[in-house]
């Protein structure tokens, strides 16, 4: 075997005479590279050198991808599209330049045995996938990095929530500048109260002069993961924030210890100041065995959840937003979103089961089950949708519970409130608000029949489809 510092220094080395199959070792990416004659192969300088050979015979050194040990013991990575896939990625001063190069050097499958955090200094180019286990010791954080677009405006006024039927009214604060381009972005508390700054919320809707409704600006306890609400006032001042995207492929993580309960799960998978969108290949999925996901200060678009039906599998949004491309969640386990904005549509197909949180917003847009699936709901509310189809949907061989003594609530949705169908059902500890006061074609549908909340609990007999207390 011969040793050579770089892949410069490899790509130096006359081969003439060199026999194929003769084994070289870069010490800058800690890999072995094989010789070989590909006449179709491209050299991408990395994975594949281009062999100095002066008899032109197209040899190649091909990388054997054997991931080091000492790689997964690096308990940070930086990427930056400035940066080099032959750095050490230890430092924002050397950072690797593709995600790509880092799965090559953890290798397939690895277990992370120490807290590991992987920063993007911005969007990076390609799709990213990972497929990574977590020991008992180990963990995960990917952490972006965010562009300010809006920064230093003083809250002038602050809209408070009322839940009342027919005086429904979302969180919204005004700001001079704030408007339409702030839509779909992340607003942070930066100064003023000192028990508010960090806190985030969505910025959902412009409601003109200077006002934008948003969801409830919360706080997240970085160490346990837990959320809590603030209260914005008048002289806070807040900046808007887009985190930097990945364009998720297929990124499945997994518990690789015996330990590894639920409640410690916030030490386990973050994915932090993030635009998980998975456009680039149509829906990208992201996938849990055994392991608690977070969702902190990120937006999610275009994403499927999947997981296993262990207690400890669990996809966990805390604040943020959801995206126009929408949310699908195809997996069992404790999935819960709680206070994000919504601007897409959540779908819960069969065999899926989702959380809805208090006061989670949901603008312009639905909540929907396909047969099998099961949504619990605990105050979620609708604003604005403008599509005739009904807002919260309970199809076919689904059931939507709604546990708390909040209603699901909201107002000017174009189509009912509620719609549950054949065989369907919706249980309720409350019942819902949704459009009330919008008379008929507004507040609900069940099993076909036309309803106004005044006249529900309500049975269709002819297809059994059921809008019901919860006794």
């Amino acid at each position: 075997m011969r040793f050579f510092p770089s892949i410069a220094a490899l790509a130096a080395f006359p081969v003439v005479g060199v026999e194929e199959g003769e084994v070289a070792y870069v010490e800058s990416l800690r890999d072995q590279f094989v010789l070989r004659q590909e006449p179709t192969a491209e050299a991408d300088g990395i994975a594949i050198v281009a062999a100095n050979d002066g008899l032109q015979e197209r040899r190649l050194w091909q990388r054997l991808n054997v991931a080091h040990p000492s790689w997964r013991m690096q308990t940070a990575w930086f990427i930056s599209t400035a940066g080099s896939d032959e750095n050490g990625g230890l430092t924002s001063l050397t950072p690797l330049k593709t995600d790509q190069e880092l799965a090559r050097r953890w290798g397939v499958r690895p277990v992370l045995t120490v807290p590991t955090t992987v920063t993007y200094a911005q969007t990076p180019t390609g799709i990213t996938n990972y497929n990574v286990g977590c020991s008992d010791t180990g963990s995960l954080r990917l952490v972006g990095t965010n562009t300010v677009t809006k920064a230093g405006t003083v809250i002038t006024a602050v809209q408070a929530q009322v839940r009342t039927a027919g005086a429904e009214a979302g969180h919204a604060i005004t700001g001079v500048g704030l408007g339409a381009d702030d839509v779909g972005k992340l607003v942070f508390i930066t100064a003023g109260t000192a028990a508010n700054i960090g806190a985030y919320a969505a910025v959902l809707k412009d409601e003109s002069g200077g006002k934008i409704r948003v969801s409830p600006f919360s706080k997240v306890d970085d160490t346990t993961g837990v959320l809590t609400q603030v209260t914005a006032v008048a002289g806070d001042t807040v900046e808007v924030r887009v985190p930097s995207t990945l364009n998720v492929g297929s990124i499945e993580v997994f518990s690789a210890g015996v330990a590894n309960p639920a409640t410690a799960g916030f030490s386990r998978v973050v994915f932090d100041a993030l635009t998980l969108d998975g456009g680039a290949t149509t829906n990208g999925a992201i996938s849990t065995h055994k392991l608690a996901v977070y969702y902190v200060r990120s937006v999610l678009s275009r994403i499927s959840w999947c997981g296993t039906s262990s207690a400890n599998s669990a996809h966990l949004v805390r604040g943020g937003l959801i995206g126009t491309g929408g949310l699908t969640v195809r997996g069992p386990g404790t999935n819960t979103l709680t206070n994000p904005g919504v601007l897409g549509a959540v779908v819960v197909p069969a065999g899926g089961l989702l959380t809805v949180s208090v006061d989670t917003y949901f603008q312009n847009c639905g909540l929907s089950t396909s047969r099998g699936g099961v949504i619990s709901t605990q105050g979620a509310a609708f604003f604005d949708r403008s599509a005739a189809d009904s807002t919260l949907v309970a199809s076919a061989g689904s059931t939507i519970f709604h546990a708390s003594a909040t209603a699901d609530w909201g107002t000017n949705n174009a189509g009912h409130g509620l719609c549950v169908f054949s065989a369907g059902s919706y249980v309720y500890a409350v019942k819902p608000t949704i459009n009330s006061g919008l008379g008929a074609g507004r507040e609900a549908r069940v099993g076909g029949t036309d309803k106004l909340w005044s006249a529900i609990p309500f049975v269709e007999p002819a297809n059994n489809a059921v809008l019901v207390a919860n006794a």
